[in-house]
């Protein structure tokens, strides 16, 4: 029996999907992926791929542009006006989104963890899990799965999306606000680090929110922005940490401010030159973002070079290179190849949450170790076990719990007419 379409839903069954897009979220995926396969030794404890390998990821921004992603899904199928039914429609399709699969990560990971305690297990069911303690109190992630901390910023957004989506409060107010926060959470002594950090992440979250407001670009033949360049901008300000960088040049050096800390910042601009470009979308200041985004990697360039510094560091050459690549790539705006990372986009939730557990567990396989080829072994059959896990998860039991609930939820309810870009 079809099921009757409200206005809500034809909202949604005319949204087209973004291929470019789901190809951004493709591209962060790898970026944090990497960093976790290059950069921490699970894989393979008694071998590590030595530099420069550990610098070819982004792991921190790949998940600031998750949180970008994020907003911008959530203002595509942002419906009008605010009703306490509709309310309770978006929150009952992100648990529909959410849950089942988180569910099911949850259950592994501690199946994969060893020694954790109960209490952890249960914080993190609930989405409590925080790297940031909260005043006296710390709730880490389960052992085996780090990278569920970002679940638990995802979601306080989520509830963040009712006041915004309610009262409408002009982007730079809560902006702002936002910043704010961050900049407390550096430059206040005590204040606390896990409120600086909603604030840093809202940035992120929020601008995309943002730009899925702006109009998309008058033709289709009129040229995108320099997505390219972005994406290696983004790379070489994270190994840069420009952020960081320009802080303490002005005297303002803190060892630690949290997870996500008002240094992250810095990668806002790359980010948004991504996302505008991929989304196709009129970016309002867009010669000010490029300032940020090129100035301040070339900036840092320059200032090490001053400095006699550039060549202290391996990671620092790597970033420049980074940098030099954006730069030669600058005028280059096509966005379609973009499409080939679009089915890495559609598992791209399940493997962000499976993927750190499955390393624990090709890590215990009898597999060679200690060597390159080892490793390479070892890195090939978690690949083909977290694409093939979260495959199945999003594309065959994700689908049919999503069937279910079409199948059971009130007529009168809005229905999901077609499938929603997967988001973390």
């Amino acid at each position: 029996m079809p099921v009757v379409q409200t206005p809500a839903a034809l909202r949604d069954s005319s949204r087209i999907f973004e291929a470019p897009v789901e190809g951004v979220r493709g591209i962060a995926m790898l970026l944090v992926a990497l960093g976790h396969c290059l950069a921490i030794a699970i894989l393979d404890p008694t071998w590590s791929p030595p530099a420069p390998w550990p610098f070819f990821q982004a792991g921190h921004a790949g998940v600031m542009l998750f949180f970008m992603l994020s907003g911008y899904v959530i203002g595509l199928t942002d419906p009008e006006p605010f009703s306490a039914n509709a309310a309770k429609d978006y929150l009952s399709r992100r648990a529909l989104r959410i849950l089942p699969i988180y569910i099911i990560a949850w259950f592994f990971s501690a199946l994969v963890s060893s020694g954790e305690s109960v209490r952890a297990i249960i914080g993190n069911l609930f989405f409590l899990q925080n790297l940031d303690p909260y005043f006296s109190t710390t709730l880490l992630p389960i052992k085996a799965n780090g990278p569920l901390w970002s679940l638990h910023y995802e979601v306080m957004y989520y509830l963040l999306f009712l006041a915004l989506w309610r009262y409408r409060p002009p982007f730079w107010l809560h902006f702002t606000g936002a910043l704010a926060l961050g900049a407390m959470g550096w430059f206040v002594p005590g204040f606390p680090f896990f409120i600086a950090g909603y604030g840093c992440g809202w940035l992120f979250w929020g601008t995309g929110w943002w730009l899925s407001r702006q109009p998309r670009l008058a033709s289709a033949a009129e040229p995108a922005g320099p997505l390219l360049s972005g994406i290696f901008l983004l790379m070489a300000t994270h190994h840069f940490a420009c952020g960081r960088i320009f802080l303490n040049g002005l005297g303002f050096k803190r060892d630690y401010a949290g997870l996500v800390n008002l240094s992250n910042v810095s990668l806002l601009p790359s980010a948004l030159l991504i996302m505008a470009a991929a989304s196709r979308r009129k970016l309002p200041g867009a010669g000010l973002v490029k300032i940020a985004a090129f100035g301040q990697v070339i900036g840092t360039v320059v200032l090490l070079l001053l400095l006699g510094r550039l060549g202290d560091s391996l990671q620092w050459l790597i970033a420049t290179g980074y940098g030099a690549v954006a730069c030669v790539f600058a005028g280059f705006r096509r966005i379609d190849w973009l499409k080939i990372f679009a089915p890495l986009g559609k598992i791209s939730y399940a493997f962000y949450i499976i993927h750190f557990p499955m390393l624990f567990v090709v890590q215990r396989l009898p597999l060679p170790h200690g060597s390159c080829a080892g490793y390479l072994l070892r890195l090939a059959t978690w690949l083909i076990l977290t694409i093939g896990a979260a495959s199945l998860l999003e594309l065959v039991f994700q689908v049919r719990i999503k069937n279910w609930w079409l199948r059971h939820r009130p007529t009168a309810a809005r229905p999901m007419t077609v499938p929603e870009p997967a988001s973390s």
